[in-house]
Order: structure tokens, then C-alpha cells, then sequence
């Protein structure tokens, strides 16, 4: 008797923090369809073409695309939100690693600056639970770590506001020594919650047509960071002569 495997082989790939544009859209659904009939779900939408793109509002919440190999069990599937952003392969084969391989680089080629980068999550069974990665461990002790320093520091600072003794003037001196940690802690902390969001933009619009932020105000960034500087320099100099 042939042995047969009774649970399906799932691996799920995190696609990292992306941004992605109409044409990556639709070069995703485009690859997911060599593999067989394909579906696309964009919020309340409903689709089976990669040009259905063109259809959909440029604001997308959540979407999923979909495909199933005929008569097999092999199928992939793409979940791109706020929150999530994974390609999913079940009994893959070597067109549906092909295809996954191929939604990677789409995928890649869009990662958004000084985030997480994609890890691989591989899972058996019927369903793949996807365990919380080492990344965001990490953020998160980062967070509860300023978190906690940050009330330390402020228990510190209102300490050393009560009337004058022997105890609130050690209070104080502390206080004032947990200043720079308070605001290391914060900073700490806002970079922490920035980092470990993992999750995808979704533009249904084509780049050249939505540049970013950065693209747009850079030149303008540039002057006013060097002119900060400078005119810091400048004011030291003066009240060094003076």
C-alpha cells in the first residue's frame, strides 16, 4: 500500500512592510493566474481578471488574491492589509514555488525604509497558525521598556516637586538625572511602534501618478536640515566671540 500524506503541507512567507502600486497589484494577480482560476477580493469587490484593478477605487483596505491549480489541491494566496501582508502556499509544487518566488521579488522591490524585513514562517497541517515573529518580540520588549522607564522617570519628576526636605532634594537631583532617560525612553518607544509595523500599503494607482512623501519634500528636507544646522553653528560662534 502506497503511503499518502493525510494533512496538507501549508507555508506561509511574511512579504514584509511593502507599498504597493497598481502595477505590482496586478503583476501579483497576473503570476497567481499561471496557477489556475483566479479570484480577487478587494474590500466589498469581487474580481477574476488583473485588469479588474482598473475598476476598483484607489483606496483598498484589504485585499486577497487567490488561485487554484485544476483538479489539485495546490493553491496560492495573497493577504495584503494594514496589518498583514503573507503569500500562502498549499501542496506546492514547482510552478506554485516558481510563482511565490516571483511574488517575493515584486514584493521586495517595495519595501518601505528602516522597517522589518520578510521572514519565512514555514507550517504543516490543515490549518498554519502564524506565530508572532522574532522582530516583533523585539518591538514590543522595546516598547514595554520605555513604557516602563517612562513611568519611572515621570514618578521621579513629581516627586521631586514635593516641598523641600533632605528626601524630596535627592529626589529632585534623581529627577533631573532621569530627564535625557525620559526622553530616550520616548523616542525609544516611537520607533519601536514604528518598526514593527509589518503590514502593506495598498495603491491602486500607478506610481508615476502618486509619488511619496519623501519624493516630493525632499529637496525641501534637505534645506531645512542643513539650515537648522548651520544657523546652530552660527549662533555658538557668535556667542563664543562675544
Amino acid at each position: 500500500m502506497a503511503l499518502r500524506r493525510t494533512t496538507l503541507q501549508i507555508e506561509v512567507y511574511s512579504l514584509g512592510a511593502i507599498r504597493l502600486y497598481r502595477e505590482d497589484l496586478q503583476a501579483i494577480a497576473k503570476a497567481a493566474a499561471e496557477l489556475g482560476t483566479l479570484r480577487i477580493q478587494a474590500d466589498d469587490f469581487a474580481g477574476d481578471d488583473p485588469d479588474d484593478f482598473a475598476d476598483l477605487p484607489e483606496k483598498i483596505t484589504e485585499l486577497r488574491i487567490a488561485a487554484e491549480k485544476a483538479d489539485s489541491r495546490t493553491k496560492i494566496v495573497v493577504e495584503l492589509s494594514s496589518k498583514n501582508a503573507t503569500v500562502t502556499v498549499t501542496e506546492p509544487d514547482t510552478l506554485a514555488s516558481g510563482i511565490r518566488a516571483r511574488m517575493q521579488e515584486i514584493c521586495h522591490a517595495r519595501l518601505r525604509p528602516l522597517r522589518w524585513r520578510p521572514s519565512t514562517i514555514p507550517t504543516s497541517g490543515t490549518t498554519a497558525k502564524k506565530p508572532m515573529a522574532a522582530d516583533r518580540w523585539v518591538a514590543t520588549g522595546a516598547v514595554g521598556g520605555a513604557t516602563a522607564t517612562t513611568i519611572m522617570a515621570a514618578a521621579a519628576v513629581r516627586e521631586g516637586t514635593q516641598p523641600p526636605s533632605t528626601l524630596a532634594s535627592a529626589l529632585d537631583s534623581a529627577a533631573l538625572r532621569m530627564l535625557p532617560l525620559l526622553s530616550i525612553a520616548i523616542i525609544l518607544a516611537l520607533v519601536a511602534l514604528v518598526l514593527s509595523k509589518s503590514g502593506a500599503i495598498l495603491i491602486n494607482a500607478y506610481q508615476s501618478d502618486r509619488p511619496t512623501f519623501w519624493q516630493r519634500k525632499r529637496d525641501d528636507i534637505v534645506i531645512a536640515f542643513v539650515s537648522f544646522w548651520l544657523g546652530g553653528l552660527l549662533g555658538w560662534f557668535v556667542n563664543q566671540i562675544s
